[in-house]
């Protein structure tokens, strides 16, 4: 499975490249909170109707806490489904 992360979602959680090679989106959600992402993404590789924005508490590069809403959509290629793909905004809520 690859993952690939643009400079905003670096921005956003304050990471370098470096910081997030070879990582998942997993890694970088709060623990308790990766159960319901891990379940949505499955729901939407299986092509299932599900809620596309989700807010969950992540973990930014000094280590702090903070809310992100995900936006998540299937990643397709033709008809076929080979992954998730995930548009993340820091959001006020707590």
């Amino acid at each position: 499975m690859c993952s690939a992360f643009n400079k905003s979602f670096l921005e956003i959680f304050r990471y370098s490249e470096a910081d997030v090679d070879s990582k998942r989106f997993y890694n970088f959600i709060v623990p308790e909170d990766v159960p319901c992402v891990e379940k949505n993404f499955r729901a939407m590789i299986k092509g299932k109707e599900i809620e596309k924005n989700c807010v969950v508490r992540a973990i930014d590069g000094s280590g702090a806490i903070i809310p992100i809403e995900a936006n998540c959509g299937q990643y397709k290629m033709g008809e076929d489904i080979k992954g998730v793909t995930i548009l993340v905004r820091k959001t006020d809520e707590e």
